[in-house]
């Protein structure tokens, strides 16, 4: 009987797999594949017998031996990977740029494999996953970097997409020819493969080198017509040129011009990669410090001619030694070129010039007043007080501080002398509480009245600056925060305007009902107008009953700066609505009714340093209201010149030339004839024309989820997919825009192209979008928003060439021309690659924008992109501590505006159900402000202050944020369920001895405002 051992058996069946190919072979040494779930990201499977290829949550790395490759040119590369599981319908294909190591886990624990009863959970992996190169010990390129810091783009890698083609079970996939000279010179480490159709969510697998089938690659090469060059030919490899190094904000930037490395070898003419090293004693190669390749640009930055790199985490006042070699793509080295620099001493860091006040010493008796009927105490804006208790609130629900303390005093109230003591800049509005409790059983027709505030050199007259507000008390709606104080608290959010002269109400409220209530909350605003000179203002604040029939006088004083906060927010704030702002009043969306009201809404916003931004059109791909858009024929043909924008005008043109918020229009505050600082677009995939007429890919699959899968199956490329009548139709009703906003004169406000609409509305039969355009998370998403980009720069330039010079896609407008943005909401900025790079104009981010700052900023630097950031806003039942922090947080790391609710109007039951995104309440004439939005003005007014201190000479953003951050600390935690998840911010979870007081901001404003006024 024939015996045929094991060995041989795999041999057998390894070769009749095999598909026929020609060429080196150079077979797996290494593979893992990287699992990119939260609960997943710290696994190591680098033992398994099969590697996962799922959309962004599983790619596959592999190293190869191409050993025998050296000193030859490629001409094509082919990778084969046995299929196992499902079809790979397109691979994305990425160097590595950091080295990993492979790991012998089989498991998501962080177990190394080893056996034993602990099952190796005691010995950490100190492998690859998601987080590590190599586990604990090795970031993949900075600290807290992941994997996607070094592919697809990132850390200075190689990438290219390719459709597998399916041979004998295995798939073949074409590799540039680049991107295996990497990997052949070490310029890489090995290659990353994904899935690039993840909108289909199912496993695709295939085998790993633990398997019979492992992965290999066959690579056509050729030996070089020249002799290779060594050492003794140092005459012919010129060095790169233009090296210098200059000292930036204490680090060192290095530049140098491209090399040309067309006698290296006689490959192309350019340089493939650079060594950069660097030491504090003259340069010997083999021991100075190398700078990581993922940190090494391969070409200059976009609209730039050198290279440059900063090296940082220097030594002030070291001299520091530079060296630079260009190589080819073969490995071929220039000379070394050399220079140095002593880097200077650390700048003294500029410090807050703090003011010391005099602080309002405790009394030891808590203030009692009408005969017994009341106690009465201010609190800062910045606090939330208890309706039942008087305790502000905390951590631990409405505990700090006792009752009794703050009535007794506290930093704006000073019980002894019966005083409020604020401080505020010239076209600013600050604000306090006036607490009043009842200390029998009730107060009845409780009326407050404020009086003008008057000073050495001027007057702020009441009826026109000073505002009273009755805070309405909901429910938490948070089960995390409710359980603390027992089911059935309430918290103050809806801020409703007491009528000069009649605003009664009683304590406890019979509209209100909260049980047991004993407190109540008066808000109030007091607006700094722009011509009032500098100085102390004083004034009256008297509080009546029927119980308290001598009014109770409060004294206000106010210092104001000598500066004057700007008309436009330099920190931009948008309360974006989808669907109208209509629910809870009654009235149909484009009525006339509707437009009354959503003039108050805008003024609403804008008193508070905000911008309303209603989404005119809805996942069913309608517009919301028949003057949305001009009235015009743009389906499927030539646009008519006689657009009618009559009715268009009518209904937004004063938004856009500021005069909604003039007095003519009933407006008085911050930024009187400013207009909105931004503005929807109509445009998306169903408008101008309809995605039925101009798409020429029809799907007859009705059925959800399975109708996108076979259109990620079959569609073909996007450009291909649209007919030239829909794309021209585009361009032409965009350029309409453009041509009509300048001729106006609308060039303050920034028009935006935002895609919202996403296929998961298809699944309820209303969707028009066969991609994810809001919030993308794989290529075909951000290849759609690249389309339509394109589409939409092309219209606008057209608009501005009649008059003014071409534009560059993204590039700013001339003077006169109006402003336009390409604004997309991204969730996943590691994901976008280069597929949006000279497109996006704006990028509004989920928390990404924190935990990869690194990224959008860089991206900022090379592409002039802005970015605001979306989510993070607490909810009702936490301090208002959390907001301001999230914004001076946003601010400080890079962020030009922000929305921390993703829309801020909800359902009409908000006054008695609470709303975490209730930001504005529907009111029986109009829109209520709730706390939260005054709270996004009071952050947006403090970074307004830090502005104005960076733009001072000798200071800069980075030393404002240096100084402030030495002064408070701000390390809020983020909470969310996944990507898609605005998530939230929170900094009232932190130990109690950091945690954030709204005295810590009060103290820092005045510190800010003390060093503006003598810098």
């Amino acid at each position: 009987m024939l015996k045929i051992t094991l060995p041989i058996i795999l041999c057998l069946v390894i070769g009749c797999s095999s598909p026929n190919t020609c060429g080196i072979r150079c077979p797996v040494v290494a593979d893992n594949y990287i699992c990119a779930y939260k609960t997943e990201i710290e696994a190591n499977l680098g033992a398994r017998k099969t590697l996962r290829l799922k959309g962004i949550e599983d790619m596959a790395v592999l190293k190869f031996d191409t050993s025998m490759l050296k000193g030859m040119a490629v001409e094509q590369a082919t990778l084969y990977l046995h299929k196992k599981k499902n079809d790979l319908l397109m691979a994305g294909i990425s160097t590595i740029a950091s080295d990993w190591v492979e790991g012998r886990g089989k498991s998501y624990s962080l177990s190394s494999g080893s056996s034993g009863s602990s099952g190796g959970r005691k010995n950490k992996h100190g492998a690859s996953c998601f987080k590590y190169a190599a586990y604990k010990n090795t970031p993949w390129s900075y600290i807290g970097s992941d994997i996607t810091d070094v592919t697809f783009g990132q850390g200075n890698s190689l990438f290219a997409y390719a459709r597998p083609r399916l041979v004998k079970g295995w798939y073949a996939i074409d590799i540039p020819a680049n991107i295996v000279h990497s990997l052949i010179i070490g310029d890489q480490y090995g290659l990353a493969i994904t899935d690039e159709k993840g909108q289909i969510p199912v496993e695709k697998s295939v085998h790993s080198r633990e398997s019979v089938f492992p992965p290999f690659l066959v690579v056509k090469a050729k030996k070089l017509n020249y002799r290779p060059l060594s050492r003794f030919d140092f005459a012919q490899r010129p060095p790169v040129s233009g090296l210098t190094a200059v000292a930036v904000d204490g680090n060192i930037q290095l530049t140098w011009k491209p090399a040309n490395t067309a006698s290296l070898g006689k490959m192309d003419g350019k340089a493939f990669g650079y060594h950069v090293r660097y030491s504090s004693l003259p340069i010997v190669w083999n021991s100075a410090y190398r700078v990581k390749r993922c940190e090494i640009p391969r070409q200059p930055d976009q609209g730039k001619q050198d290279m440059w790199l900063t090296i940082d985490d220097l030594i002030p006042g070291q001299k520091y030694y530079f060296a630079v070699q260009s190589y080819d793509k073969v490995g071929n080295t220039s000379a070394i070129a050399y220079t140095d620099i002593v880097l200077p001493e650390r700048e003294h860091e500029l410090e807050l010039l703090e003011l010391e006040f005099p602080q309002p010493e405790s009394v030891p008796f808590v203030p009692i007043f009408g005969n017994g009927a009341a106690s009465i105490w201010a609190m800062s804006d910045m606090e939330k007080v208890s309706p039942v208790t008087g305790n502000s609130l905390d951590e631990d629900n409405y505990t700090m501080p006792p009752i009794d303390t703050a009535k007794k005093g506290n930093p704006v109230w000073d019980a002894d002398k019966k005083l409020v003591t604020l401080y505020g800049a010239r076209n600013e509005v600050v604000a306090f509480q006036l607490i009043i409790q009842a200390m029998e059983e009730r107060l009845n027709n409780v009326i407050v009245q404020a009086d003008s505030l008057i000073g050495n050199a001027g007057i702020i007259p009441a009826e026109k600056n000073i505002e009273l507000f009755n805070l309405w008390y909901v429910p938490g709606v948070d089960i995390s925060y409710t359980w603390k104080g027992g089911k059935g608290v309430y918290y103050p959010d809806a801020c409703i305007p007491l009528r000069r002269g009649d605003g009664k109400f009683n304590i406890p409220s019979p509209d209100n009902k909260i049980p047991n209530q004993k407190n109540q909350a008066v808000w109030v605003d007091i607006y700094i107008p722009k011509g009032t000179p500098d100085g102390v203002y004083e004034g009256i604040l008297s509080i009546a009953s029927d119980e308290i029939k001598t009014p109770v006088r409060i004294g206000i004083n106010l210092t104001v700066w000598d500066f004057c906060l700007p008309d436009t927010p330099v920190f931009v704030n948008e309360l974006n609505a989808y669907g109208g702002i209509h629910k809870g009043m009654g009235i149909e969306r484009g009525s006339q009714g509707y437009k009354k009201i959503e003039l108050l809404y805008h003024q609403l916003a804008h008193k508070h340093r905000s911008t309303l931004n209603i989404l005119p059109y809805g996942h069913e791909g309608n517009i919301g209201s028949i003057d949305y858009v001009p009235a015009a024929s743009c389906q499927m043909k030539k646009l008519s010149t006689d657009v009618d924008w009559t009715d268009w005008d009518n209904r937004f043109g004063m938004y856009l030339d500021g005069s909604a918020f003039t007095e003519d229009y009933g407006y008085y505050g911050p930024g009187t004839g400013t207009p909105v600082t931004h503005f929807y677009l109509p445009f998306h995939e169903n408008w101008p024309c309809r995605m039925d007429d101009g798409y020429r890919v029809k799907i007859q699959e009705k059925k959800y989820p399975a109708c996108v899968y076979l259109h990620a199956d079959c569609a073909p490329a996007i450009e291909k997919a649209f007919s030239k009548d829909y794309k021209e139709s585009f361009v032409d009703m965009v350029s309409e825009y453009a041509r009509h906003f300048r001729k106006n004169g609308w060039n303050r406000t920034g028009f935006q192209f935002y895609l919202n609409n996403k296929y998961y509305a298809r699944e309820n039969k209303k969707g028009t979008a066969w991609w994810l355009l809001d919030e993308p998370a794989h290529r075909d998403d951000f290849l759609a928003l690249a389309f339509f980009g394109r589409l939409f720069w092309e219209g606008v330039n057209k608009g501005h060439q009649e008059n003014s010079k071409p534009l560059r896609i993204g590039r700013q407008p001339d003077q006169g021309d109006a402003k336009f943005d390409f604004r997309v909401d991204i969730s996943r900025p590691q994901y976008q690659r280069e597929m949006l790079d000279g497109l996006a104009s704006l990028e509004v981010v989920s928390n990404a924008f924190f935990t990869k700052n690194r990224l959008c900023l860089e991206r900022t630097k090379k592409l002039g992109q802005k970015y605001w950031f979306y989510g993070g806003g607490p909810q009702i039942e936490e301090p208002s501590t959390s907001l301001i922090g999230l914004y001076y947080q946003a601010y400080l790391a890079g962020a030009d505006g922000g929305l921390p609710y993703y829309t801020s109007f909800h359902r009409p039951d908000c006054w008695h159900n609470g709303e975490y995104l209730a930001i504005i309440y529907p009111g029986v004439s109009g829109p209520v402000a709730g706390l939260r939005l005054k709270m996004e003005r009071r952050a947006v007014q403090d970074i307004e202050y830090m502005a104005l201190l960076a733009a001072r000479d000798g200071w800069s953003k980075n030393k404002v944020k240096q100084a402030v951050l030495k002064k408070i600390q701000l390390e809020g935690e983020i909470f969310s369920k996944d990507a898609d998840d605005p998530g939230k911010i929170t900094f009232s979870r932190l130990s109690r001895l950091s945690r954030l007081k709204p005295d810590d901001f009060n103290r820092l404003r005045i510190a800010i405002a003390n060093t503006l006024m003598v810098w």
